[in-house]
């Protein structure tokens, strides 16, 4: 990993629980903020995969590979038919026909297996082997943070109506200048019964305002009272990246400059058909892997791997504000928030509201245990209570 000193802090804001999280520059070169539970050390990983695959291997048998390949194959993808058969993935191939049968369709699925495996980092070995390790916890009932004890963390509570929230506000909106703008874009609104991109979504039933609308224009405003004009990232997806492009220069980017604007597309990652991690093809079409969006963290490592996190510093952006796709209160917290995190100079700030007891919300905690390092972070909500 390159790591590349960016000497400023920013600001994340995950708007689903109205958490607000801010992280040095410095640590966008290592690209794995924030994901203690679940880091593998690629050689860990290897000497895992070839504890599992060996016996499975049928990548050196040259025989198989000229009854299955197609001539037309490039080396890419006779790379792609032998990690795949090393990886224990030969299942994708038991109906193919021999030969040339299918030439075309089978180089499509090889070619598509080879750039997953490029798009990510470790390549299928490390995304196989991680995600082996995570489902075997997971079937096991392993807590990632057995032999912690959390504690409430260090906080400044604001109410929104006293002096400091205001001073806050006011202190805030002297950073947003130097603020740079990404909201997560990469979901559907399937699981509200809706058929486009949530972004689309009304915020309310009397104005019928889409969400991308609000931020933008709020985005607008806070520019305006400020004098500046603060760039948007939008993190999206295959399925939602073309309909979201469609959305802003239909809506003229909702008073934004193009320039302003910018999506970047979060990369597929595949499917897994059950617990062994096996992965799986289309229903439809034997030769498509099936594939879907990544989690919202992916957002880190693509705005290092694109440049943007340091054309900004370039630029001399000292904040990164961090926007779920659909909360349309968190605006209202921006302000303060900055000024917050200004005032004492966070390297890392969420924004929370308060938890019940055994309410069904995450949770930011400090965690600490006799013989590992303390870490503040968001814990999900069945995992405090083992603890």
């Amino acid at each position: 990993e390159a790591h590349t000193p960016l000497l400023a802090p920013l600001l994340l804001l995950l708007g689903s629980a109205l958490a607000v999280l801010t992280v040095p520059l410095a640590l966008w070169g290592h690209a794995k903020f924030g994901r203690h539970r679940r880091r593998l050390s690629i050689e860990s990983e290897k000497v895992a995969l070839a504890s599992t695959t060996g016996s499975k291997s049928i990548a050196a048998s040259p025989g198989l590979r000229g009854t299955l390949l197609p001539a037309i194959a490039s080396t890419e993808e006779r790379e792609a038919f032998d990690l795949l058969c090393t990886l224990g993935q030969e299942h994708l191939f038991e109906a193919w026909p021999p030969g040339d049968s299918e030439g075309p369709a089978k180089c499509r699925l090889l070619q598509q297996a080879y750039g997953l495996h490029t798009g990510y980092p470790g390549g299928l070995p490390a995304y196989l082997a991680k995600a082996k390790q995570l489902l075997r916890a997971s079937a096991a009932g392993d807590n990632p943070f057995e032999g912690y004890v959390p504690t409430l963390a260090d906080s400044e509570a604001l109410d929104w109506s006293s002096p400091e929230f205001e001073q806050r506000e006011v202190e805030g909106l002297e950073q947003i200048p130097s603020t740079a703008f990404v909201l997560v874009a990469g979901g559907l609104g399937e699981r509200l019964g809706y058929k486009g991109i949530k972004l689309a979504l009304p915020i309310d039933a009397t104005t019928g305002i889409p969400y991308l609308e609000l931020y933008c224009r709020w985005i607008q405003a806070l520019g305006d009272r400020c004098g500046c004009t603060p760039p948007l990232v939008l993190m999206t997806s295959d399925q939602t990246h073309a309909m979201t492009e469609e959305l802003l220069q239909r809506s003229d980017w909702f008073g934004l400059e193009e320039g302003q604007v910018r999506l970047l597309k979060q990369e597929p990652v595949a499917a897994l058909a059950n617990s062994h991690a096996d992965l799986c093809t289309s229903p439809s079409d034997p030769y498509t892997l099936l594939t879907k969006p990544h989690g919202h963290g992916d957002v880190h490592g693509l705005l290092y791997s694109s440049g943007v996190a340091k054309e900004w510093a370039s630029q001399g952006k000292k904040w990164m504000v961090f926007l779920q796709d659909t909360n349309s209160m968190s605006f209202r917290a921006v302000p303060s928030l900055l000024g917050v995190s200004a005032a004492n100079a966070f390297a890392l700030n969420f924004c929370c509201v308060p938890r019940k007891p055994k309410q069904e919300v995450g949770v930011v905690a400090r965690l600490t245990a006799p013989d590992r390092p303390e870490m503040t972070c968001n814990v999900e909500y069945n995992e405090p209570d083992p603890l």
